[in-house]
């Protein structure tokens, strides 16, 4: 492959991103409109993010393993079959648990694809261009943010929250065509298996990734899972509520830039900052509320710092573990997803209990003890590097 061919693979890649986040996010948007249709509350009708992500944590691995032989290309098309006739059966669910089924069947596909694809970017840029291949598809993910979840939420608010998931299924056709034509075959390489495990669970450097990434989505969406009904509670419009996330999600593109600037040079840093700023964006989530121009302020640097934070977290899981990059990856998947369904379920717990407007607080703490988590982790390797010197 030529440098042009292997970035518009690349590209294609990017694209499906943009589908699966925008998808996994949409009921953030929705949550409201949902519940109405279905005779629900907000705080309950959250489990369906909660369902979804650990879904994807659950399914991770031993779908990631089952596959493992497949073609990359052939599984990929695959997956967004499963992917587009899960969204129709979503778009024609008359109730919860059929809304449910539709969630589980794309949650599958998201187990792999996020699984796979990291590692095929890096495989299918031009050499030299690894951290530019994550980025691309982190790009892809915050687009979504910046562009799917709130269009989708506009859709949704304007037509119906069903129409939002037949548009997606929509463009995700356009996506698996995108692949056919842009892909070239690609027989898996390096992937891992079960007896990758045991080794990756020695190394000190994956695991703390793994924890730390469990620990800091977990506090992240407490807040995010709720920011719809905690501003609603506020008395702002729903409109509001699209336009928070276009602010998010457009940060995110800006934080995804900053950590291709700064990201091998300052590798400590641009970890650590962003962890205390998310963390003061979190505690001053309530605070905020009291000035549309403040929200907006917030919700754009919480945008680039949590995005600063994954892209740091996901290009040490993929530094580490170059041996077995997809079942490390899947592992990171899942967890991920686990911090996200965890969040999801703490928001809840935190709305039903004390009020949505504690989301906030909650979330600042979660990320508090991952802030001295990797503090700990850190200032203990400087010193080990220190001691090895003499």
């Amino acid at each position: 492959m030529n440098k042009a061919t292997s970035w518009l693979a690349v590209a294609s890649l990017s694209f499906s991103a943009f589908i699966f986040n925008t998808t996994e996010l949409a009921p953030v948007g929705l949550l409201t409109a949902i519940s109405a249709d279905f005779n629900m509350d907000s705080a309950h009708t959250g489990y369906m993010i909660t369902i979804y992500a650990w879904t994807v944590a659950l399914l991770s691995l031993p779908l990631t393993i089952l596959t493992a032989k497949i073609e990359r290309k052939r599984l990929l098309i695959a997956l967004f079959a499963v992917f587009i006739a899960s969204h129709l059966l979503i778009g024609l669910a008359q109730s919860f648990e059929v809304l449910i089924a539709g969630r589980l069947g794309v949650a599958c596909a998201h187990a792999i694809f996020w699984s796979i694809t990291v590692p095929l970017a890096v495989r299918l840029a031009p050499e030299g261009s690894k951290s530019k291949a994550i980025g691309a598809l982190v790009a892809g993910g915050s687009v979504a943010m910046v562009l799917g979840v709130p269009i989708g939420t506009a859709i949704g608010q304007a037509f119906g929250w069903r129409v939002t998931f037949f548009i997606i299924a929509a463009i995700a056709l356009l996506a698996a065509l995108a692949i056919i034509k842009l892909l070239p075959a690609l027989p898996c390489h390096n992937a891992g298996s079960f007896k990758s495990l045991p080794i990756l669970f020695r190394r000190a450097n994956v695991v703390w990734v793994y924890v730390l990434i469990a620990v800091i989505v977990t506090g992240d969406f407490t807040a995010y899972a709720y920011i719809g009904p905690f501003l609603e509670a506020k008395g702002y419009e729903r409109s509001v509520v699209a336009w928070l996330l276009l602010v998010g999600g457009g940060a995110g593109l800006i934080g995804s830039y900053l950590y291709g600037l700064w990201g091998d040079r300052f590798a400590k840093l641009t970890l650590i900052v962003p962890l205390g700023a998310l963390i003061a964006a979190l505690a001053l989530l309530e605070l905020s509320a009291v000035s549309l121009y403040a929200v907006f302020f917030l919700n754009f640097a919480w945008g680039i710092f949590v995005v600063m934070i994954f892209m740091s977290l996901q290009s040490r899981i993929l530094a580490a573990a170059k041996d077995a990059a997809d079942v490390a990856n899947s592992i990171y998947s899942g967890i991920f997803n686990i911090g996200i369904g965890g969040g999801a379920y703490v928001g809840s717990i935190v709305s039903l209990a004390y009020g949505v407007k504690f989301v906030g607080y909650a979330g600042a703490l979660i990320v508090s003890c991952g802030l001295a988590l990797c503090a700990a982790y850190l200032i203990h390797t400087s010193e080990r590097r220190k001691k090895a010197r003499f």
